[in-house]
């Protein structure tokens, strides 16, 4: 692949990664808020949410909808990196710090993602019935996976680090 080529297709990834990231916030934002709780909040284990004053659904609904941005903002960020590789920037500091910044958000969504259900759960469980509670914890493949590319991510960031510095030392021998 060209230099030229790499710089269309970046182009061409910059943009997708918005559409992404607007796709993503505002289907959130359409299911989160207009679902019914009953149904937003089944996974989470409730027979019934009849307990749950208003606060709690509004709180429990914000924190559903955290993981999506966190994710909408790692995107973005992503995108802000094709953004200067299309730019010819490919080993700018600016790309470099890039990539290391979307391994970081992507670190972030696992985290949230492994959090919120948890946390919602509580918040739910604030004035149930005895034994009606739920403590939900959940880790699956997708979070694991997510994180190992998380760290793909990072380590190719630092790669890039080490191949601008060589760059520049090339550079100065010439």
């Amino acid at each position: 692949m060209t230099e030229a080529e790499l710089r269309r297709l970046a182009r061409v990834g910059a943009s997708a990664c918005w559409l992404i990231a607007l796709a993503v916030a505002s289907t959130t934002a359409l299911s989160v808020w207009t679902l019914p709780a009953a149904r937003l909040f089944a996974p989470l284990g409730f027979a019934s949410l009849d307990h749950a004053a208003a606060w709690q659904l509004i709180a429990a609904r914000g924190l559903a909808s955290v993981p999506s941005i966190v994710g909408a903002a790692a995107v973005v960020t992503l995108g802000s990196c094709f953004r200067s590789i299309a730019r010819g920037q490919l080993f700018a500091s600016g790309t470099v710090q890039g990539l290391a910044r979307f391994a970081a958000w992507i670190v972030a969504a696992v985290v949230v993602s492994v959090a919120v259900p948890t946390v919602s759960g509580l918040v739910l469980s604030l004035g149930a019935a005895p034994g009606q509670g739920r403590l939900v914890v959940s880790l699956g493949s997708q979070q694991v996976l997510a994180g190992l590319a998380a760290g793909a991510f990072w380590m190719l960031s630092r790669l890039l680090a080490v191949a601008a510095r060589l760059e520049r030392e090339n550079a100065e021998f010439v």
